[in-house]
Order: C-alpha cells, then structure tokens, then sequence
C-alpha cells in the first residue's frame, strides 16, 4: 500500500488492505508525517505521538509490529520498515519496535541528543546523527568515507544516503541493481533527495526531475523508470513494485508493475493541485494631463499579490498598445522571471511622459503562473509654446499658447525669487471647448518692473491644464526678463 499527508494533515492511504493497513483509523486526527511498511503503516500525529495501524506481526509470526512501546513518549520523526518501526524521540534518542532481531538500538544511539532522523529497512535500521554521520544497525555498516549527509534511507537490502554535497551513496547488497547509483547522480550538486525500495531506488534531481535504478520486480525484469510525462516534482518514494513522487504542483502520481495496479491508483482528489492565483491592483492608472515637455510623471504604483497556494512566476511585464511609447517601467520590486511568496506581492512602478499632444492609452501586462494580469493606463499630453514677452508703456506682457488636445481650462501663474520667498507676479486663464490652441496673456505688476530697473529678473512661468473631468497638470518654463536699454 501507499500513504500521504494532505494540506489538511489528514493521513491518507490506498492500495493492499488485507490487513487493514489501507484502512486509516477513523479517530487517528491530524497528522505531520506517514510511513508505510510492509504490511503496516505508522502515523505521527501532531501531538508528536505515534500511532501503527495494519499487521501486527513479522514474517516469523512475532507480535508488535503495531504496538508502539509504552514508555515511547513523544517523537519527532519516524520510519516504518518490513518488521519494525523506528522513531527518533523529542529527546533525540532512538526507539524501535516490532521484530526482536532488529530493534536493539546500540547504546550510542539511544541517548538523549543522539539523532536527527532514522529509517527502518528490511534488515536494518540507518539514523543521521546530530553531527550529520550516519550509523546503521544491526548491519550494513555505511562507507568509511561516506562523510556527512543530510538524509538517509534503507531499503531491503540496500541502504541510500544524500550528502551534504547533495550527491547520492548507496551500500549494502546491490543484488538487483538497486545500489548502484547512476554516475551522474554521484556527483556533487546532483540531487535533492533519495529513495530506496524493495529493488531499485530513485532520486530527485536538482531539475527536480526522476531518476531510479535496479528493477521493480525480484526477476529484474521491469525497470523502475518513471513516466516521460512525470514533469518536476519535489518528493519520491520507492516502495516494493512501485514509485511515487509529489509533483511540483502538489498532485501525487504513482507508476508500477501492472501487479500493483492498487499502490499506484492515487485516490481521486486527495492531493488536488496547489491553487495558483493572483490580483494586480489597481485595474487603471489615471496620470491625467502631462506636458510633453515636462518629463516623466512621478510613478504611479501597482502591486501583484500572491493570493494561491503556491509561489507565482513572473515571466514578463510588458506594457502595449498604441500609446505605449508614452509609459514606462520606472522600478519596483517585481522581476521577470522570479517567484512572488504565497501571501506576499511585489510592485511594478510606472510613469507617463507624452511626446505629442493627445489622448494616450496602452496596457500593462503581467504574465504569471495565474495568467495574464493587466492595468489600463491612461494619459493626455498637452502642449505649452514659449512665452512671448511684450513690452509696452508702464508694462510687461507674457502671452502663452496651449495646445490643448480637447475641452478643459489652461490656468497660468508667473512666480519668482525674492528674499529667499516665491512671489506670484501674474496669473492668467483660458479655457478650450475642444481641441485647439488656446492664447493665455498675463500681465507682469509693478513690482517686477521696478525689478528690472536694477538688472535682470528670472521667472517661472506655471502652465496647467485640467481636461475637462479629468485631474491636472502643470508644465514649468523658465525665462529671463533683462533690462531694456
């Protein structure tokens, strides 16, 4: 049979059930980890007791291969095995049970801070220590130079260790090929976890992709490999005729001998795919009316939030349409081939700088792991010609044209510097009923003439136009006013 843990740290179990072993027991709760054995299964339930469920005895007709010892207390992780279990308690001792010939846990490691993880074969029991060795017991002695790993399996015969360089070492009986490993799962950076089955064993490698070697059947007749439509995947396990891996998008698929037609029928929504969703906010960016002499707008933001149940890719932004020269990415945190974090959410700042006059419009687009998300953008570019400046008796005239691209009002203020402050030295105002050029004439005050008289006077002249039901824009000029000789 096989087993999984679901989203909701339900136990789920499928396959052989001559012993109820497929049958999970209805009051078991909630749980963080399952192991199935050989006609057995071991739960650990979030309250970090164990739980077996299945047959009982070992192949020699011994007992309590389900019966957890009393004194177990609570554990962290555990491993079910042909004949027995093995646990490793909250105190970092191990503890096993079930067949009396492999149960004896050598005194090293059944003190308190002893290991980290252990798993239960079919003659023997392999534990990563605290300082990342491996010891196996009552046989298969691990490599001299194995050095350290970060997990460890036993099979039946064969035992499979991942090293800290991410590389896979086997030992113990290769008898059926199961030991031994591809030469290019043995080097360092190849693989991100191993399994070890009855006859042949695999790995997931770091393209998260499947590997397996040996036989799945004792007549080293079929071999192991999964399907070419497997995909990636993060997790594999190699049982007795069969495999199963968890699929990148959280689906389990298993593949076997036809004879194992039950282990690899996955229950039909136990392990549905992640939920890959996505929101980019807002819908519309609004930037209103902008001369097209003044630059970049300040940028206006979006956010994409990861509202799945998975990391969300961002492929591309790209942004389209005929007034699409007129926007730009200015920066943000979203990055085109990145992952956003489920509940999190980077951002796409964007700004509008028109070069002609006129209504402007494109879309922004984020292409995701959700589909395409997009924001309408909109804009106007208006037109401010240069101020002409007229001199005439006792006065000073600036006469400014728009070029507005439709109905709105055209406001004109004159300011400059004096003693540290801004003073405003003429305001004037038009209004366009469609689109054309609208003439706007200010008159310069006294104070500002008198200016002159003792040199030049620098002015900014402050043009904005509001569309009709739209929000405004200013564009500044900057000029000189010299003295007449």
């Amino acid at each position: 049979m096989a087993c999984g843990v679901t989203r909701a740290s339900d136990a789920v179990c499928w396959g052989a059930d001559d012993y109820g072993q497929a049958t999970v027991p209805a009051d078991l709760g909630k749980v963080t980890q399952v192991s199935a054995g050989f006609k057995h299964v071991c739960a650990l339930t979030t309250a970090q007791t164990v739980r077996c469920w299945g047959k009982d005895t070992d192949r020699f007709g011994r007992s309590g291969v389900t019966t957890p010892p009393g004194d177990l207390g609570t554990v962290t992780s555990l491993s079910a095995g042909y004949g027995h279990n093995c646990a490793v308690k909250t105190n970092g001792a191990v503890a096993c049970w079930g067949n009396p010939d492999l149960i004896t846990v050598p005194g090293a490691l059944a003190t308190t801070g002893a290991a980290k993880a252990v798993s239960a074969g079919g003659f023997a029991t392999c534990a990563v220590l605290v300082n990342d060795t491996v010891e196996c017991f009552p046989v298969r002695t691990p490599p001299g130079d194995l050095g350290t790993v970060n997990e460890v399996t036993s099979g039946y015969q064969t035992s499979c260790a991942l090293t800290t360089a991410d590389a896979v070492r086997c030992w113990g009986s290769s008898n059926h090929g199961e030991g031994t490993v591809p030469t290019a799962l043995t080097q360092d950076g190849s693989a991100l976890s191993v399994s070890t089955g009855a006859w042949h064993s695999c790995a997931v490698t770091t393209e998260h992709g499947v590997v397996c070697w040996g036989y799945l059947d004792f007549n080293d007749t079929v071999a192991p490999d999964p399907p070419a439509d497997l995909g990636t995947v993060t997790q594999v396990a190699a049982g007795d005729g069969y495999s199963c891996a968890v699929k990148t998008d959280a689906t389990v698929r298993c593949w076997g001998l036809p004879g194992a037609s039950l282990q690899t029928a996955v229950p039909a929504g136990a392990f549905p795919a992640y939920v890959i969703a996505g929101a980019l906010t807002p819908g519309a960016l609004a930037f209103g009316a902008r001369g097209i002499a003044a630059g970049a707008s300040a940028a206006k933001t979006l956010t994409l939030t990861n509202s799945g149940e998975a990391p969300l890719r961002l492929t591309s932004i790209a942004i389209s349409g005929s007034g699409a020269a007129a926007f730009s990415v200015t920066g943000g945190t979203c990055a085109a081939g990145t992952d956003v974090a489920v509940g999190s959410s980077c951002t796409v700042l964007v700004a509008f700088d028109p070069a002609s006059v006129g209504a402007k419009s494109a879309t922004l687009t984020l292409s995701t792991g959700a589909g395409a998300k997009t924001a309408a953008l909109t804009g106007t570019g208006f037109a401010v010609g240069a101020a002409r400046v007229a001199y005439g008796a006792g006065f000073i005239t600036l006469r400014s044209s728009v070029r507005a691209p439709g109905a709105g009002r055209v406001a004109q203020r004159v300011t400059t510097s004096r003693g540290g402050r801004t003073l405003t030295v003429c305001r004037a105002s038009g209004s366009a009923s469609r689109a054309g050029t609208v003439t706007v004439t200010c008159r310069i005050g006294a104070g500002t003439r008198a200016a002159l008289r003792a040199g030049s006077v620098k002015l900014s002249v402050i043009t904005t136009f509001t569309p009709k039901g739209g929000s405004a824009s200013s564009s500044t000029a900057r000029l000189t006013l010299r003295k007449r000789s």
